[in-house]
């Protein structure tokens, strides 16, 4: 029995016969090919799906940017090229007439007009590598000031996991685990609003606080058929 052509499309109907049953059951050379023709057909046939799959949503994909789109003359622009460009424009206007705007706990300003809100939101405050460190530097500061992973993994050296007769053949905890220092955000910005940590402290970490700015926001109202 010879195997399909990978060339074509393999569908159900493609599916030789003579194959195995439900429960197969292999004892002979000929079992043996029945079985590999079966697998050969079965990843042909799922190609061949995958493939009709593909393109058919290339062509749904390809429909709806046609119809995600804003016709001007003869040049259209793209739903996404379009919002950016709106939203432009309502951030400079916003920027300019600086309508009265309502603080919400001194994190929120916003407009609400008819058909929408503008304004903006503060972002989180954040805490940031200082310039030109990394998560490295971060774990050296710390343990230069307080040698801790080295104290850890002095422990997980000296914990026994598995033993053996002989104690030079024990699996210590270190032969399976590592110490890894990860930088607790939440925490460090608690210390900060806490007046805990100082900036300079900070600072010796090689961190820094990074305060949230003012970002610029367009929410307009969910539109429906007038």
């Amino acid at each position: 029995m010879a195997a399909q052509a990978a060339t074509k499309t393999i569908t159900a109907a493609d599916r030789p016969e003579g194959l195995l049953g439900r429960e197969p059951q292999i004892d002979s050379d000929d079992g043996q090919e029945r079985a590999l023709l079966e697998l050969g057909f079965m990843r042909a046939h799922a190609a061949s799906v995958r493939a009709a799959l593909a393109h058919a949503v290339a062509q749904l994909e390809e429909a709806a940017a046609a119809q995600l789109a804003v016709a001007f003359g003869e040049t259209s622009v793209s739903y996404a090229e379009r919002e950016s460009q709106l939203t432009a424009a309502i951030e400079a206007y916003t920027r300019a007439s600086r309508p009265e705007l309502k603080t919400d706990g001194k994190v929120k300003k916003s407009h609400a007009y008819r058909n929408g809100t503008v304004g903006w939101v503060k972002a989180r405050d954040a805490v940031a590598y200082q310039k030109g460190c990394s998560l490295g530097d971060v774990r050296a500061a710390i343990d230069k000031r307080t040698h801790i992973l080295d104290a850890l993994r002095d422990v997980l050296k000296n914990t026994v996991l598995f033993r053996r007769r002989k104690a030079e053949q024990h699996v210590k905890l270190s032969d399976v685990a590592d110490v890894e220092l990860r930088i607790a955000v939440s925490g460090l910005l608690r210390a900060k609003k806490q007046c805990q940590l100082t900036a300079t402290e900070l600072r010796a970490l090689r961190l820094r606080f990074a305060a949230g700015e003012d970002q610029f926001f367009v929410e307009p109202t969910p539109f429906g058929p007038l």
